[in-house]
């Protein structure tokens, strides 16, 4: 069998007081050309996407004028951000 795409999603749920939540949503998708190994692009696509995914939440806390940082919104809301270099 082939893997010809790869798809990762994520989303997180935000209580914004007064029994309000907002949910944030991100998904990406890669296309797999011959020789690429699916669990690299994968690890790879999860990484984007945690990190993308704090990022939105960030901006969020910062619209409400909180002040958060990504590892804290990482931990609270169980998203995996691995730091890497690419």
């Amino acid at each position: 069998m082939k893997i010809s795409e790869v798809t990762v999603s994520q989303s997180v749920r935000v209580n914004l007081g007064d029994y309000q939540s907002t949910d944030f949503f991100v998904s990406m998708k890669a296309e797999l050309d011959d020789g690429d190994k699916p669990l690299d692009v994968a690890a790879t696509l999860r990484r984007r996407v945690a990190h993308a995914l704090t990022n939105t939440v960030g901006a969020n806390f910062k619209a409400r004028g909180k002040d958060i940082s990504p590892k804290k919104i990482a931990s609270t809301y169980g998203i995996e951000r691995i730091e890497t270099r690419e």
